[in-house]
This record gives C-alpha cells, structure tokens and sequence, in this order.
C-alpha cells in the first residue's frame, strides 16, 4: 500500500512549507501497530485516546505504521508534526531511526526531539549531551577504543561507575575501584578487532595465526556520587509529575531493577530539578532517574521515549505544579494520553506561520 492512500492527504496550494500552520499531526508505530511502551515493550500508548485529544486542535491525526510513509506526499501538506515508536531491539530501533532522522531533515516537528531518540539506550550520548548543559550531573566520559580508555583509567580517581551504553535495570553498571577492574570492564565491552596501519610482514603473519585481541567497542566511565541511598524515577509530562523512590540494593550502590521501590512524596526539590531538565533538554516529557542527597539533586539518566510507565499506572497519587510554579499533590493516576495531548496542542498553537 503506498502511503499517499495511507495519508489520504488533500489538495493544498503551494507555498514554502514555512508559510503554513502544522495541517498534519502522524501517530507512527511499530510493527505492531504500536507505540510502546506502557508497562510492557510489548504494550503501548492508546493511541485512539490519543488521537481523538489532538484533533481537538482542529488538526488531522492519522496513524500510520513507520513502514507506510512516503516522504514525498508529506511534502503536499505543509508542516506536519510527528510522535513517533523506538525500540529496545537494537537493528529494529536503528530502522525507525533511520526512518525518524529522515523526518527530522524534511522538517517534521518531532515529539521529543530527534536528538532524544538517539539517547534512547545509548548512556554514553546522554552523558555527552549533558555535558552541553548546565543541568547538574555525574560527570561522563565515553570512550570507542581500549587504549585510549585505559590511558584515562590511568589518571583517573576512584570509585567511578563503569556502564555499557544499552540496557535497563543497572544491567551493564558496575562499581570500579582501581586500574585493574576498570582494564576488565574495558576488556568485556571492547568486541570488534581492528588491525593498525604500517604492520610488519612480521605481525601480518602473526595475526593471521593468532587473532589479535579485540581493541573497539563502546562504553562510559561516570563519576562516582556518595552517600546517596537510593535514586528517584521521575516521570513527568510538562507540570504533571509522578515517581517512585528506588532504595539501592543490599550492600550495593544501585538501585534500579533492584526491586525495592516506595510510593513516597516526592521532595519539591526533586520536581523543580526534573521540571527545569525537561526545560534544558526542551523535552516534552521524560523518564528522569535523579540522586538527591538531601541538598543537590543529580541527573543520572534520562529518556525521551520507550519509558515504563509502571510508576504512573500503579501510584495512587501524582503532583501538578501551578502557575505560581508551587506542586500541589493529587488523589489518582495520570491521564497519560491526555497530558501528552495537551502538550502536542499547545506546542500546536506556538507555531509561527
């Protein structure tokens, strides 16, 4: 099926596509029809909620699977805007990046930003990002080569935190002490072996016979951050925020995946830092994982997409913050497709034609 009978778009006059208001807003899922995730990968947004809050605005909403777009009818209808699926399959989500990053060059008004599918399970973009900012933050260093990782391990002070870049539930996270288990995490992540230029006839044969050892891989050294019991997950839609505290595991420095998870009040602290990260990222929402010792709140991970929303289906009460920027506490759950309607709208109506 082409797309220009998916998009059933209309005859528009033509003009520069920076002239128009948004005429079209694509909800576009996986292969399953969806936008994940809810609980499950394998759950999403409703999508028909979704769609029918949107068209408030007076604007069409279709969706559309990411396999049936055509690029070239969107041209026909001006500006269009676009929340989009990721995922946690790593070939599958570079397909819809592929297919995102694709929009984002046409013009499309991503919700979030292209940069924050990118940060989809990759820490060490996050950690570089942040870096561009002045939201506090552990310090992070990614590195793509083992020497190059070994010579920080070097000069480096410790404890810090080693991450591989994909993952959940502090999967791929360790504690490193010294040189000699930070020189074990490299080795586990470094798996593509590359040969250097200039070898002697010598080592050419060597390495036919004996494979050198891998050299290239992807991985992120963190600072460290003490004394810290726990961490909060924040979830949060524009003023709308829930969360949960995560106390760290027994004898252990992490908390997520750990299981030890409190419906508690949310310190106002902690939902003014989460409320002013998605204001620095220009994230309409997000899944912010934030250390908070008492005095400083920490941004330690963030996503823009394919978030859990267990904190928001199973507490019994989340924060709204006024116009006077004060968070009152509310009985009940959030209404996720109607705050994320609600911010689609009003980004909507600050378009400039």
């Amino acid at each position: 099926m082409a797309c220009h009978d998916v998009l059933n778009q209309s005859e528009l006059p033509d003009c520069p596509t920076d002239c128009r208001e948004i005429s079209l807003v694509l909800l576009i899922t996986d292969f399953r029809g969806l936008i994940p995730q809810r609980i499950m990968a394998w759950d999403g947004y409703d999508l028909d909620k979704l769609k029918k809050e949107i068209e408030m605005t007076g604007v069409e909403v279709q969706i559309v699977g990411a396999h049936q777009i055509d690029f070239v009818s969107l041209r026909k209808w001006g500006r269009v805007a676009a929340i989009y699926a990721s995922s946690q399959d790593p070939h599958y989500k570079q397909y819809l990046q592929d297919i995102v990053a694709t929009l984002h060059a046409s013009g499309v008004l991503l919700f979030p930003h292209f940069e924050h599918m990118m940060a989809h399970e990759d820490k060490a973009f996050q950690a570089l990002r942040l870096l561009t900012t002045d939201i506090r933050t552990p310090c992070g260093l990614a590195f793509g080569n083992k020497k190059h990782a070994y010579e920080y391990l070097a000069g480096a002070t410790f404890p810090l935190v080693g991450k591989c870049v994909a993952g959940f539930g502090s999967r791929g996270v360790r504690l490193i002490r010294n040189v000699q288990e930070g020189k074990r995490f490299v080795d586990r992540q470094m798996s593509h072996r590359v040969l250097d230029k200039g070898r002697s006839l010598y080592l050419r044969c060597l390495h036919r016979i004996f494979k050198p050892k891998p050299v290239l891989g992807i991985l992120l050294f963190q600072e460290f951050i003490p004394h810290l019991e726990g961490d909060w997950k924040i979830l949060i839609w524009g003023d709308v925020a829930c969360g949960i505290f995560r106390q760290n595991r027994k004898n252990d420095f992490r908390a997520s995946g750990g299981g030890r998870n409190h419906f508690i009040d949310i310190p106002d602290h902690v939902l003014d830092f989460a409320r002013g990260v998605l204001d620095k990222l220009d994230l309409p929402w997000g899944s912010l994982d934030i250390g908070y010792d008492g005095r400083q709140c920490y941004l330690i991970e963030y996503q823009g997409l394919h978030f859990g929303l267990t904190t928001a289906e199973k507490g019994l009460f989340y924060f709204v913050r006024n116009s006077d920027g004060v968070w009152g506490k509310k009985l009940g759950r959030i209404q996720i497709e109607s705050e994320m309607a609600k911010i689609v709208r009003k980004s909507l109506a600050n378009q400039k034609c």
